[in-house]
């Protein structure tokens, strides 16, 4: 069985980052609310987050808008794996937002990752602009 009771090796169980899951402002639009979130991932049953982090390309913005966060989490808990992050803030290198704790969702089933976005002073459907990327460093935790 060698090292590590036969998951020494690479493979599912080894954390590695998604690629870039892209998203954009149109990705909210159709909220005529100040809340709106969208699938963003689907995690795998036994599958586990070990970090995020979230980036925007272009900031976001429209007409009344006056705070936009992004965070992301699971359905009843939108900021479970990342806290809310400032998508109007200008984008630059060092302008990001990060994760911190492993989270374990469900050993039995998928669950939908989410990505949120919370407005102040007018409805997500007044966006006209914005970009950015999510990176998950993910891994599945071993069948017994």
């Amino acid at each position: 069985m060698g090292c590590c009771g036969g998951f020494g090796g690479v493979g599912a169980n080894v954390p590695q980052w998604t690629r870039c899951l892209n998203f954009s402002y149109t990705d909210f639009t159709g909220f005529a609310a100040l809340v709106g979130d969208i699938a963003i991932y689907s995690l795998l049953a036994r599958g586990e987050i070990e970090a995020a982090v979230i980036k925007v390309s272009t900031p976001f913005v429209g007409p009344g808008i006056t705070s936009l966060s992004l965070s992301a989490g699971i359905v009843g808990n939108l900021a479970k794996i990342l806290s809310p992050y400032d998508a109007l803030a200008a984008a630059s290198a060092t302008n990001f937002g990060t994760s911190d704790g492993l989270q374990v969702e469900d050993f039995s089933v998928a669950t939908s990752i989410r990505l949120a976005a919370i407005a102040v002073g007018a409805n997500l459907s007044a966006l006209t602009a914005g970009a950015g990327c999510l990176w998950l460093k993910v891994a599945q935790i071993p069948p017994p």
